[in-house]
Parts: structure tokens; C-alpha cells; sequence
């Protein structure tokens, strides 16, 4: 019986114990509060029902062009 086994099985659980470490947990992108967005805009046909979108462009299902919705 040689060394060469038991370096292998050492190299192994150092490899091991080293992927094995806690990493940081990934950290959370800020929530952005109504508050902050200050234009919403909607489809002029309500065609999906007053889903509000948050920047300007056109309607996902009829591809008009929204409007800006007004504040109450």
C-alpha cells in the first residue's frame, strides 16, 4: 500500500471542505414603493382590464400606444 491513495483521499476532502463553505446570501434588490413611481400609464382600450405599466409604450395585447394615467 503506497501514499498516493492517501493524498488522493486528502486532496478530495480538502476539495470538499472547501466547496462546502457558507457563501453570503445574495442580497435582495430594493422594492420600489408606489410612492417613488410618479407616471403610470394604461391601454385606452381596457383591454386587459386597467393593468397599470410603468413606462411609456404600447399595449401588450392590442399594441396601441397607453396613455398616461391620471393621479387622483
Amino acid at each position: 500500500m503506497g501514499t498516493r491513495p492517501l493524498v488522493k483521499t486528502l486532496i478530495l476532502c480538502l476539495f470538499l471542505w472547501g466547496a462546502c463553505k457558507t457563501k453570503e446570501p445574495p442580497k435582495e434588490e430594493p422594492i420600489v414603493s408606489e410612492a417613488v413611481i410618479q407616471e403610470v400609464y394604461i391601454c385606452p382600450m381596457e383591454c386587459e382590464n386597467g393593468m397599470n405599466y410603468y413606462m411609456e409604450g404600447k399595449c401588450d395585447i392590442c399594441h396601441i400606444n397607453l396613455i398616461q394615467k391620471e393621479k387622483p
